[in-house]
């Protein structure tokens, strides 16, 4: 295909996929209309960078299709030194099936991200090297770091400068990998480290202040109770030997 002189050709299989009812001889512009029109400029955009020796690979939907079914465009400048003098020979895959799985997976964790980012506890991702790579809201909050917080700080990092509001730390029966932070606010934080398929890192925190209240305040209860039964044991121990 040449823009210069808007000429092209194309086989069986690209006739097919571009929507054309028969194959052979076609203007360039009648190929490129068998695009996606929202979708002409980038393909142009992709041609017009190629220089001899260099290929492109862009996936378009098809003006038929309105965008429904998706090809790749895999091509190299095979003649000429620009894309406006020069021609382009390549080939056309259908990557339907393909675009619709990334596209089911980009919205599956659009639909996570905004779950996590109105989760009203602490929540953060962590690479392979443990790098910060996404946090919500209540992870700075809580925390009080907000003013460290960026794409790519160590966990390390983070951790020292959570540290600084936090008041009491205590190991957990739970797992090791679970702590509990009594925090300035008086808020305590149960954090949860754990380890993803891929290596990376999952923090997230559940706020179990009401637990560890009501737990100290049995604490307490069976506290006075135990010294009331000793004051009643002394009472009635001192009392015999009155008798």
């Amino acid at each position: 295909m040449s823009f210069h002189t808007d000429a092209g050709r194309v086989d069986d299989e690209a006739a097919r996929l571009f929507g054309l009812q028969f194959s052979g001889e076609f203007t360039a512009t009648a190929i490129l209309a068998k695009i996606y029109d929202k979708q002409v400029d980038a393909l142009r955009a992709a041609m017009e960078t190629v220089r001899p020796g260099q290929s492109f690979a862009l996936a378009v939907g098809t003006a038929a299709s309105r965008a429904d079914l998706w090809i790749e465009l895999r091509g190299s400048l095979v003649a000429g030194e620009t894309a406006q003098t020069g021609t382009f020979s390549g080939v056309v895959f259908d990557v339907t099936d393909s675009v619709r799985e990334r596209e089911r997976q980009k919205s599956s964790e659009t639909r996570l991200r905004k779950a996590i980012e109105t989760f009203p506890c602490p929540f953060a991702l962590w690479d392979s090297k443990k790098r910060l790579t996404f946090w919500n809201k209540a992870f700075g909050e809580v925390f009080g770091i907000d003013d460290v917080l960026r794409a790519g700080a160590s966990h390390e990092t983070v951790t020292l400068a959570r540290s600084g509001n936090v008041l009491t730390e205590r190991a957990t029966e739970d797992s090791t990998n679970t702590v509990l932070l009594g925090l300035r606010t008086g808020q305590w934080i149960k954090v949860v480290e754990q380890r993803t398929a891929a290596g990376g890192l999952i923090t997230f925190g559940l706020d179990v202040t009401q637990d560890v209240k009501s737990e100290e305040e049995l604490t307490r209860q069976k506290k006075k109770l135990h010294a009331a039964i000793q004051d009643l044991a002394r009472s009635e121990g001192h009392n015999a030997e009155l008798a």
